[in-house]
Order: C-alpha cells, then structure tokens, then sequence
C-alpha cells in the first residue's frame, strides 16, 4: 500500500527464535530488544498493547537520585544511563523534567546531606552517560533541585517500540492482541511451542513471560495516581516532592500536559489481578485524605477537583506485606520459561535486554547488549501524519476534536485496534486525563463501524462498554477501568 503499511495482520509463522507473552511496557521492550539483534519474535497479549499498568505511571523518567539514601549507587548507574538511553532512542517523547524537593523545616543537617548527596550524583550521572552513545546533556542538578525525565505520552511510548521492531526486522516480527489466554506447551519438560484460540502451535526457541500481576500466585497492590487542573505547584513547569509527614514516603506533583498528576498512593488489593481492575469512590477520598497534610494546595482539592485517575496493579513481595516490590527481576522456570517481573518503566528496556541474554542460553545465536547500536524509536505520530497526507480526506477532523479519520482509520488497519476502548485510550491520546465527549465517542464509533463492520446494536455495545471502561464515578472523576 505504503510505506506506513506496518502489515501487523500479516500470516503468523510456525515458529519464532522468541515469543512474547505479555504486551505492557517490558513485553514490548523484550520485542524491541529481540528485533534489534536480528531474532524473530512474535508477541502475544490477552487484552490490548499497554492496557494495564502500562497505561497509569506516573510518566517520569528517574534518573536514580532516589537510590541515592540507601547507597544503592548500583541502582543510580543503571537508571541514570537509563534515562539517557530513552532521551537517546526517543528525544521527542523523553524530556528532561526539573524536580525540586520540599526543604523547609528539614533543618542544616539536612542540607548538608542533600547537598553532599547531589554532588555525589552529578558525578555518578557523569560517569553513567559514558556508557550511552550521543548522550544528550542532562543539565547537573543544583540544591534543592536535579532533573528527571518525563515520558510526554506513554501510550505512543510504546507504540513506537511496536514500529521501530516491525521495521527492523520485516517479516520476523509479529504481534498478535486480544488473543485471550496463551497455553504454553512443553515437550520433555521444556516449553518449546504456545497456542492461542486463534492459532495453532506456533514453536519458539526461547518462551518470554511478561505478565507482570498476572502471575499465578502474586501478590499485588494498587498503586493511584490523581490527574487535576495544573497546580499552582508546578508553575514554571517544575515537578515537586515532599516527604509525607505521618508515614514518610514520598509524595510528588507532576505538570502534565495541561494538568498536574498526583502521587504515587498505594494501598491493598484484593481482587483477581486477571480482572477488570474497579475502584470504589470512597478511595479517592481516603487518597485525597492522605494528601491533605502534605501541602495547603494539596489539602484544599476535593474529588470534585479531580479530573481522573490513573491506577495499577503491581506486585508485592509477600501477601501480608503491605509495601509495593521495588525490585524488578528475572528469572526462569522449571520448564524453561523466562519470566520479567518489572516494577519501573525507567528500566524496562535494560529489563528486557536482561531477559533477551538469558534467552541466548535457548539459542544459538549472539545477543549481546549492543549499546553501541541503538535503534532510534520510529515516530509513531509520524507515520500517522504520513499516511493521512497519502489520503487527504482522512485528514478531516472528527467532530472539531484533535483526532482526524486518518487517526482512527490508521489505529483501525495498521495498529491492530479492534474496540472502542483500543482507539480512544491507546491509539490516541483523547480519553487518558478525562471523558473525550460523547460526540466524539459517537463519531469514532461510527468510523469503526464502517471499517469493521459492526452492526448499530454492536457500535452500541462499544460505546456502553466504553463508557463502563471509563468508570465515572460521579462528578467528573473517571478511571480507566483495566
């Protein structure tokens, strides 16, 4: 057709060097990561790309200054050159973001430390951008302030990791979504093929799980994010961290777009991981409560102040414990599957490429880090743009919003976007900070209509079902129900 013709609905082969179980953040990057060295990879999602915790992080980019109060310095390299990596990989969408912390009444002592702590940080961050090609500079951080990065749109994000590994590696990387659940199947006690409902075997030489909570027997909790009008706060577009006073953990204020995200607030889970998360209303206020001592501005929002709520499962160390795992790790089953259990989008692709080294223990074949040939992430919005200007009348605004036919037709052929929900939460932008309106709703699912083939009871049904996703609790708060 074109040249954005990505062909993700190409015939499947019948066998790949990895399959990918799981389509989040790290499923995504272990593709990625697999693409960029020459193997054939087929990924597989039960739901949507992206359409769990992926979708509900906080959007910052650590550069490891966190991990400077446990000595972590470990952990400090490794995020920080990180950070750079994805500034590298994906300049448009990974932004240095100024950060300053709350220091008053924390007393000389304090500062000292603090001072004494960024010193050291500049160094290491320094040291850290050795290892990355065409480092962009990371401005060096100054008391009471240092820079993280902010991922502009996560859903793009990661969307561009799908086209940059299709493109790398034409016809040896596949995806597959909504597949529903995938049985592994073993042959002596190894796993060395997978089906689906809508496939047949399909052998692979190394089995990737990237199921996050979905594990069988995880422990999880939530973790909630606030999305309001811009905070006085974060004038002049700078992020800003308190220690909470009751129970000291952080708490942080994050300008995004033209809104502030709040958080991080966690709290226990007890649903089944595998189902749609919900959410009672009466936890935005016990959330709201939570804030209020932090700061005035923070104690003066009401949930009618709250626009919507990102939130996410994410796994604990043990069932009675009450704190979310800060550990990401991999390993390996019995039967040879390897397993990612990320916590961190910040890490994800060092995650992954650890995961793609285990697999060379699978395979026959070199895959080696090969920091020195990073693959720059593909522009997603740019093949967009490309395709509608093959096709001028996609260029048409649906109902005087920001998306056009070409958006949602694109999305539809290209992108393997089946619902509703698929569309307008992750193949666009317009429902991931508030409801979009129903005459665009209206339109969009009459654009799919026309391309699928629903019938009006169908479109209905998307549009209900749409509208349950979105779970408004009253007023305007909403979250996306996962």
């Amino acid at each position: 057709m074109t040249n954005v013709d990505v062909g993700w609905n190409a015939p499947l082969g019948e066998r790949y060097d990895i399959v990918v179980i799981g389509g989040g953040i790290h499923g995504v990057c272990v593709t990625y990561e697999a693409a960029r060295r020459g193997l054939s990879v087929l990924l597989l999602e039960r739901k949507d790309f992206g359409s769990g915790t992926s979708s509900n992080s906080m959007k910052i980019v650590h550069g490891g200054l966190r991990y400077m109060q446990d000595f972590d310095f470990k952990r400090v390299i490794d995020s920080n050159r990180e950070f750079r990596i994805l500034q590298h990989i994906a300049p448009a969408l990974v932004q240095p973001l100024s950060c300053q912390l709350d220091v008053r009444g924390r007393g000389v002592l304090f500062s000292l430390k603090f001072r004494s702590g960024l010193a050291l940080y500049n160094a290491i961050a320094k040291f850290a951008a050795r290892a990355v090609p065409s480092a962009l500079d990371v401005p060096a951080s100054h008391y009471p302030g240092w820079y993280d990065g902010i991922i502009l749109d996560t859903e793009e994000f990661l969307l561009s990791y799908l086209h940059t590994a299709f493109r790398e590696e034409s016809g040896k990387v596949a995806f597959r979504n909504h597949v529903g659940d995938v049985t592994v199947m073993c042959r002596e006690g190894r796993a060395v093929a997978v089906t689906t409902a809508s496939t047949g075997p399909i052998e692979a030489g190394a089995i990737i799980e990237c199921v996050g909570v979905a594990r069988e027997g995880q422990p999880v909790g939530m973790a909630m994010n606030l999305i309001v009008d811009r905070l006085d706060l974060n004038a002049g577009a700078i992020a800003r961290g308190f220690v909470h006073p009751h129970d000291g953990r952080s708490v942080f204020t994050v300008p995004w777009r033209d809104a502030s995200i709040v958080g991080t607030f966690e709290r226990s889970y007890s649903g089944d991981p595998r189902e749609a998360l919900s959410i009672d209303p009466e936890v935005i206020d016990e959330f709201l409560a939570w804030l209020a001592p932090v700061h005035a501005e923070f104690a003066k929002l009401t949930r009618g102040d709250v626009r919507f709520v990102h939130a996410g499962l994410l796994p604990k160390d043990a069932h009675e414990s009450e704190e979310l795992s800060r550990a990401s790790k991999v390993d390996e089953t019995e039967d040879g599957r390897i397993r990612v259990l990320g916590v961190k989008y910040t890490t994800s692709r060092a995650l992954a490429s650890q995961a793609i080294q285990r697999a060379a223990t699978h395979l026959d074949k070199s895959v080696d880090d090969a920091l020195d040939r990073l693959v720059p992430l593909i522009s997603r919005s740019a093949l967009v743009r490309e395709f509608t200007a093959e096709y001028p009348k996609l260029s048409r605004p649906l109902a005087g919003g920001e998306l056009t036919e070409g958006d949602v037709v694109f999305a539809v052929r290209h992108e393997l976007a089946v619902d509703l929900t698929d569309v307008l939460f992750r193949r666009t932008r317009v429902a991931n900070a508030g409801h979009p309106g129903d005459t665009l709703i209206h339109a969009v699912a009459g654009m799919m209509a026309s391309l699928i083939g629903w019938t009006d009871s169908e479109k209905q049904k998307q549009i209900e079902q749409f509208e349950d996703d979105i779970h408004f609790t009253g007023g305007n708060i909403g979250t996306v129900v996962r």
